[in-house]
């Protein structure tokens, strides 16, 4: 009896020990951090075609080439005036809207998102 008992202890510690380790491995969220959706300074620097931006948000891009895609996206559509444009392998498309902001942009490149919004003069 106490044979067993001792058996059926170790096993339920073999047991408690094996699930502990395999939900330590677990990742704690779905998503990592650099798939996580950031905000990112919008106004450094001067943008072609535009008296500013803000609310620049990148989804599993850093702000540095965020920042790299805007200047890109407005050199070529201030160039042609076509708010559908490429950037660095970005698919974007400009909508303008009826207050003082002027344009919401949206780019994707597969699960990758870059959003902005430009203050255009008009």
């Amino acid at each position: 009896m106490i044979r067993s008992r001792y058996t059926f202890q170790v096993a339920l510690l073999g047991l408690l020990l094996s699930m502990l380790l395999i939900t330590s491995q677990a990742p704690a969220s779905n998503a990592s951090s650099s798939t996580l959706r950031k905000t990112c300074p919008g106004n450094t620097g001067h943008v072609a075609g535009t008296d500013g931006i803000y609310t620049l948000k990148a989804k599993a891009v850093s702000c540095n080439r965020a920042h790299k895609i805007v200047h890109k996206y407005h050199a070529r559509e201030s160039e042609s005036g076509n708010t559908k444009q490429r950037a660095y392998g970005f698919k974007c498309e400009g909508h303008l809207t009826g207050g003082y902001e002027g344009l919401i942009v949206k780019c994707k490149r597969g699960h990758r998102r870059v959003s902005w919004t430009a203050y255009i003069s008009y």
